[in-house]
Formats: C-alpha cells, sequence, structure tokens
C-alpha cells in the first residue's frame, strides 16, 4: 500500500515546520499531494482480523466494500476486494478525475457481490396453509427467490393453493415459499434483497472490474443519469431481476469484456440519450422477460452515436442487438449474434446505423432487419445465413419507408433451403442476384454457405474455400483495419481477390481466414541410371503452395564415393537448380537429397545406380570399335555348372553373336 494517511499528515506537519527551506518544502509537497492521488486500499471477508476500523493494508483490511468506502473515496483511489461472498449494495459516493479514477477492482475470480440473502436454514421457516412455508423475517419485496441453485417462479395466488416451486410475497406477513411440502430451510434457499451490486448516479471517471454480481432485485450495475467517463470491465452479472448492465443519459461509458445472462430483462442497456458509449467484446445471453417475448442481448433506445464492436449475443428471448427509437447513428461492428427469439439485429426508429462485417446466424425470424422507419442503413462485409428457415423470416429484410437512404454489398446471404434470402420492401426474392438486378444492391455480394466452423457453437471462423475469403470492401466507413482477434487481412493465394478498396484481400465476417502454411515442394527423379564415364545430369523444380518465397534449395550427398566432385547450382529464386556428376569409373548404388526450406521444408531423394560399362574395357585396351568375345561364369564353382544371369548394356545398333 501506498502511504496513508495519518503517515501522510505526520510527514506533511514536519515539512510544514521546515517552510523556510523554500523551495525544495514545495516540491516535497507536490510530490507528497502526488502520492496522496494514487492510494490503494483492500477489502477481504476471509481474513478474521478484517475490521471497520483497518488501516486497509492487505495484511489489515476492511471486512466490507462500504467499510472502504466510507474512509476512502475519490480520485486515485483503488479499491482492491479479494476473493469472498459479499452481501452488500456499493453506492459510488464519489466521481474519481480525468487521469485519476475512482477504481473498484476484482482482485480475481471469486469476489461475488451477491443481491440475496441466505435462508437455507429451517429456523427461519415456519409450515403453512398446504404445502408452503413461511419466513416472517422477510419484510421487503422479494422480487427473486432461488433453490438449489434454481431460480422460482412468482405467483399471486394465496399461500394454501400455491403451485410447487412457486413463491408470493405477502406485506405483513412474509415471505411464502411451496417445494411441494419441503422446509425450504434444508435446501439452499437464496431470497433477493439489494436491489443493485453496483449503483452509480452522477458520477464520473469511475471504474469496475472483474466481479461478479448475482441475484439482485433490480438492475446489476446500475449507471443513472449524469454519468460520464465510466469504465465497467469485466464484470459477469447474473440473474438480475432486470438489466444486467444499463446507463441512463451516460457519456462515454466504456462497457467491456462482460458477461451477462439470464436477467429478467435486457442483458445490456443504452437508453435515454446515452452518447459516445462503447459497448466491446461482451457476452450477453439467456436473457428472457417473465411474461412478454422482449428481452434482448444488447439494447439501445433513444441512444445516438454509439459504437457496438466485437459482442456475442445469443439465445436471447428477443433480439441479439436491438436498435429502438432514438438510436441513430450507431455503428456496429464484428458483432456474432445468433439463436435469438426474434432476430439478429433489429432496427425500429433507429435511422442510420451502420454494419460492418457483422454476423446474423440461425435467428428465429430475421438476420439483419431494418423496419419501422428505419432509413439510412448500410450492411457492408456481413453474413445473414440460415435465419427465419421455419418462420419464413429473411436473411437481410428492408421495409418500404426503412429502404430510404439503404445501402448493403459485399455480403453473404445463403439458406441451405429453398426460402429466399431476401426480403426488400414488398418482394421476397428466390436468389441474391434477382434481388440485385431489381435493387442495384448488393451487387458484389456473394449467395452460398461461408463454410463457418461450428456455428452453433459460436465459432463463426471461415473455413477452406468459404466465398467470404478475399471479398470484402475495405474502403467503406467503419471497415476495421484487423479482424475480432487483432489479425490483419492475409492474401489466401488460393482464392482469386475480389474485393475493393486498399486492401483487395480482406475478408468478409469478423475472422480472418488463416491459410494453412503448407510446406513447399521439392521434385526430383526418383531413379537415375547411367553408366560408367558419361556425365549425369537431371534438374530439381521447387515451389511453395501458398505462394511463399523458398529461402534455400540445397543438395545433401547421402551416399556417395568420396571426392566424387558432384554439383548442385539453384537459381536465384531457389525454385530450380541442376545437379551435375562425372562419376568416372565409379559404379554402384548412390543417393542424393534436395530440401527446399522456407519456414517449413521438403526433401525429394534421388537414387543413382551406375552400371559397369564394357565400353571401359575396350578403351583401356584399345579395342574401341573392334570385335571382341565374352565369358560369363558364376563367381563359384568357376566354370559354372547352371545358368548364369547377366543384364549387358550396348549402344543401339551393336550387333551380338551369342554363338
Amino acid at each position: 500500500m501506498l502511504p496513508t494517511s495519518h503517515a501522510l499528515s505526520a510527514v506533511r506537519r514536519l515539512v510544514h515546520a521546515s517552510v523556510c527551506r523554500g523551495a525544495l518544502v514545495v516540491g516535497l509537497l507536490a510530490v507528497l499531494g502526488s502520492s496522496a492521488m494514487a492510494q490503494t486500499y483492500y477489502v477481504d471477508n476471509q481474513v478474521a482480523t478484517c475490521s471497520a476500523l483497518a488501516t486497509g493494508t492487505e495484511l489489515d483490511p476492511y471486512c466490507t466494500i462500504a467499510q472502504a468506502m466510507a474512509a476512502h473515496k475519490g480520485p486515485g483511489i483503488t479499491i482492491i476486494v479479494k476473493p469472498g461472498t459479499y452481501r452488500e449494495q456499493v453506492t459510488v459516493p464519489l466521481a474519481g478525475a480525468a487521469g485519476s479514477p475512482f477504481v473498484f477492482q476484482a482482485s480475481g475470480p471469486g469476489v461475488v457481490l451477491d443481491g440475496s440473502d441466505n435462508f437455507a436454514n429451517v429456523a427461519l421457516w415456519a409450515p403453512s396453509l398446504g404445502t408452503a412455508f413461511v419466513a416472517s423475517t422477510v419484510n421487503w419485496n422479494a422480487t427473486q427467490v432461488f433453490v438449489d441453485g434454481a431460480r422460482l417462479t412468482v405467483t399471486t395466488t394465496t399461500p394454501d393453493l400455491m403451485p410447487a416451486n412457486t413463491f408470493r410475497y405477502v406485506v405483513g406477513q412474509g415471505l411464502y415459499v411451496n417445494l411441494g411440502g419441503d422446509n425450504p430451510g434444508a435446501h439452499q434457499t437464496l431470497v433477493t434483497r439489494r436491489n443493485y451490486g453496483f449503483n452509480i448516479f452522477s458520477k464520473a471517471f469511475v471504474t469496475i472490474d472483474g466481479f461478479e454480481i448475482t441475484r439482485t432485485g433490480d438492475r446489476g450495475i446500475n449507471i443513472q443519469n449524469g454519468c460520464s467517463d465510466l469504465v465497467i470491465s469485466h464484470n459477469t452479472v447474473s440473474f438480475a431481476n432486470s438489466y444486467g448492465i444499463q446507463t441512463v443519459n451516460g457519456q462515454r461509458i466504456v462497457i467491456d469484456g462482460n458477461t451477462v445472462s439470464d436477467c429478467n430483462f435486457h442483458g445490456i442497456g443504452l437508453t435515454a440519450g446515452a452518447s459516445g458509449c462503447t459497448v466491446s467484446n461482451n457476452e450477453s445471453f439467456r436473457n428472457a422477460h417473465l411474461t412478454i417475448r422482449q428481452a434482448n442481448g444488447i439494447y439501445l433506445s433513444g441512444a445516438p452515436g454509439n459504437t457496438i464492436i466485437g459482442n456475442r449475443v445469443h439465445h436471447n428471448q428477443d433480439t441479439g442487438l436491438h436498435f429502438a427509437t432514438g438510436a441513430h447513428n450507431c455503428v456496429s461492428v464484428h458483432n456474432r449474434s445468433w439463436s435469438n427469439g426474434d432476430h439478429g439485429f433489429d432496427h425500429l426508429g433507429a435511422t442510420g446505423v451502420a454494419h460492418v462485417n457483422d454476423v446474423a446466424y440461425a435467428n428465429f425470424i430475421d438476420g439483419f432487419s431494418f423496419e419501422g422507419n428505419s432509413p439510412g442503413g448500410s450492411t457492408f462485409n456481413c453474413i445473414g445465413i440460415e435465419n427465419g428457415l421455419n418462420n419464413s423470416g429473411s436473411n437481410l429484410w428492408v421495409d418500404a419507408a426503412s429502404s430510404v437512404g439503404f445501402s448493403s454489398d459485399h455480403n453473404i446471404f445463403w439458406n441451405s433451403t429453398l426460402l429466399g434470402p431476401v426480403r426488400y420492401v414488398a418482394t421476397r426474392y428466390a436468389t441474391l442476384a434477382e434481388f440485385t438486378t431489381a435493387t442495384g444492391h448488393d451487387a458484389h455480394s456473394r449467395q452460398g454457405d461461408p463454410l463457418f466452423s461450428a456455428p452453433l457453437a459460436g465459432n463463426f471462423a471461415l473455413g477452406l474455400g468459404s466465398p467470404a475469403i478475399d471479398a470484402a470492401h475495405s474502403g467503406v466507413a467503419h471497415w476495421p483495419a484487423t479482424d475480432i482477434l487483432g489479425t490483419a487481412p492475409v492474401d489466401d493465394f488460393r482464392t482469386i481477390d475480389t474485393g475493393e478498396g486498399s486492401v483487395t484481400f480482406a475478408d468478409i465476417g469478423p475472422f480472418e481466414y488463416i491459410p494453412l502454411d503448407s510446406p513447399p515442394v521439392v521434385t526430383s527423379p526418383s531413379m537415375v541410371r547411367s553408366l560408367q564415364l558419361l556425365p549425369i545430369v537431371f534438374d530439381v523444380t521447387a515451389s511453395d503452395p501458398d505462394g511463399d518465397p523458398i529461402t534455400s534449395l540445397v543438395m545433401v550427398q547421402l551416399k556417395m564415393p568420396a571426392g566424387n566432385g558432384a554439383t548442385f547450382t539453384p537459381n536465384d529464386t531457389n525454385t530450380g537448380g541442376t545437379f551435375s556428376w562425372l562419376p568416372g569409373l565409379a559404379r554402384g548404388s548412390f543417393r542424393v537429397a534436395f530440401i527446399a526450406s522456407n519456414t517449413q521444408k521438403d526433401t525429394s531423394e534421388t537414387h543413382i545406380q551406375i552400371l559397369a560399362k564394357v565400353r571401359s574395357e575396350a578403351i583401356r585396351l584399345g579395342l574401341e570399335g573392334a570385335a571382341f568375345t565374352l565369358a560369363f561364369s558364376s563367381g563359384f564353382p568357376n566354370p559354372s555348372a547352371g545358368v548364369v544371369d547377366f543384364s549387358l548394356e550396348l549402344p543401339e545398333a551393336s550387333d551380338m553373336d551369342w554363338s
């Protein structure tokens, strides 16, 4: 921990007493002021000696976040919370400052901010009418009850008629729970009590990072009017009774890397004037309203000029990413929306929303839906496939009012069935080509399977041969220079570039296809046969299937005579070379190998067989061109007692007398 407030006060008194030392003292005070602006304090309820009167060091921590906040708050303060379950609502008391935020930081996994109280105690419950039990100490409107990890259903029936696995709060009586006759205290029963995990009103420059927030009676993280420049990052929010995370009229709020699930309303919401916000790299799923199909993964309403990038939204009750009335001029990049109960991306009264490199897959009705007067929208480098297959939906749906100023190109729209991929104004088009002919949109788009790796599991990486490869438009507004993983475009040499813009080989969708780095291929004759004294010359070739340059092409002598004088000369690009050898009187079997290398390598082996040449003996005896007699016999017994096997290679047109 940096200097405590008590220590700093003591040093300041000492410095003040020496004020006559002038500039040196002024400088020291400036340093001390800077130190005071950046202090760290610890909360750890697992330490037996934790206390509200602690100094806040790691060895002397506070027991609760509220205790730490009461003593230390504002710019430059960091409160680090150690693993444990904290049953408290954190209402942020002061703002931070630019460059000096007020930080709430979980030290690692397992820091749980729980909105419920533990009622796993049979003494807290009394039998009631029928098979229900009542907890009379619950004197607040309990909006959620969990038993053994399952959320119970709220009911309005009288206690004696309550169905099994339901609950009801009655003012003045308590909480009724019916588990079919079991005492709820004999189970792990949790009753929601606190509305929020973090509650922030009219604050700026606050960071909340790494917490697990669960079972709140309202929102998990509640960001209300007047907040700006907050960072909400790497939190896990689950089982909130409303939004998981919501900012109302927030300005420049960053919501990054959070996981939000199983909330009773939208997972993440930007509403009522929220602007200049960035919602990035979050996952929002299984959010569902109790009575009406209206819960979305990410929801924007009255929230113009926001950037939504790199999120995964799936299996939500309604739409993955919904732009409602007033969510004008937002930008959506690299988002993946799949298996949602309505649309992948929906626009209702939201103008000028731009989609770049998004994916909509297997949503219940439409992939990209522009309706309810949402003009000026666009889709570029997006993929919409298999949406609305069983509900006459579309991969792209644009109604008449929303068609004004609409633009779209370099996309992939495809279904595995005969259902036409696009509905535009009043027409469903059986093919993308018909749509292009009728409207002029999507002239460079494709109707084909993008060959996703595992789309049902949310893996939208492209496969070999995908029509999305090297086909994007890099010149459109908001085009990302890298894919969702930070990979720059990679040119696949197997694919003809059909993209536009300064980079013609960027890929459609959020993932850049990375070709497997194939090794080079080197080719040489597998067998070369020759005779003594004759020169041996042959060519070797090398290439790389990916078009990568070959950095070296060399020969290795595996089995050759000593001092043989064989040479191999590659060309300037190492794509070929020539082997040369004058074997003299050497004979027998020999081997050489050729190795082509870049980041990988390939080897080709050539066997060389040199046969004895009768002509060499004739030359030695001065009989070249003369007739002579050869006698053959086995080595033992000699003369041969049987058949002798031999081979004889002769020049063309040689005369042979076998007598």
